[in-house]
């Protein structure tokens, strides 16, 4: 049985996407519409894509998920390679980007804030 409690490693809220977080979890991807509710505060989120970084060749995917293709400029171009090391290593963590929609507020999730999935 898969967990439905996932905790969020990192998030931004930028201009050009929104709130975008990564989330550790154990599931089968998290579909577009996908709910998720925070275990401190109550706040609710939902899913509105995966990002998926255009540079890195052999990311994990999921068949429900709707993704959203990201591109960076990196310089020195050698950056890409740590990028690329760094979302592997996430990958293998469980650690995935996604871009979310607050409901009825304009916060993102905090670090290490638990969100439970209300529904799919």
């Amino acid at each position: 049985m898969q967990n439905n409690c996932l905790t969020i490693i990192e998030s931004w809220n930028l201009s050009w996407i929104g709130i975008l977080v990564d989330i550790q979890h154990s599931l089968d991807g998290l579909a577009p519409g996908t709910l998720l509710q925070s275990e401190e505060t109550g706040k609710k989120w939902e899913v509105a894509s995966r990002i998926i970084y255009y540079q890195v060749e052999g990311t994990k995917r999921f068949k429900n998920e709707k993704e959203t293709l990201q591109r960076f400029t990196f310089r020195p171009a050698e950056s890409i390679e740590i990028f690329e090391k760094k979302i592997k290593e996430n990958e293998a963590k469980g650690i995935y980007s996604y871009n979310l929609k607050p409901i009825d507020h304009s916060d993102k999730p905090m670090i290490g804030e638990k969100l439970i999935v209300l529904s799919y």
